[in-house]
């Protein structure tokens, strides 16, 4: 093999090394665009979660406010002492 025989395998393998390089250096950004998205869908989601579990707690009624409905309903004979104790040992 002469020099210029080398020189030209060389060129060669340095290019097909540059090749393979940003072969996966485009597999690399692909993946990290994936993740990327990922994390944002995930972000959605958890944020959805977390305002959709807000609004039950602001909605949810108090201890106070259930025990005060037992006791109007114990008072108006709806339920018994009995079945008030279950509510309220469930809780």
């Amino acid at each position: 093999m002469t020099n210029e025989q080398i020189e030209i395998f060389m060129q060669e393998i340095l290019e097909a090394i540059k090749e393979a390089s940003n072969k996966s250096q485009e597999q690399f950004n692909k993946i990290e665009q994936d993740i990327n998205d990922l994390r944002k869908d995930m972000n959605k989601r958890l944020d959805y979660h977390e305002t959709w579990l807000k609004q039950i707690e602001k909605n949810m009624a108090s201890k106070s406010q259930v025990n005060s409905l037992l006791g109007i309903l114990i008072r108006k004979n709806i339920i018994s002492n009995y079945e008030a104790s279950h509510v309220t040992q469930s809780a």
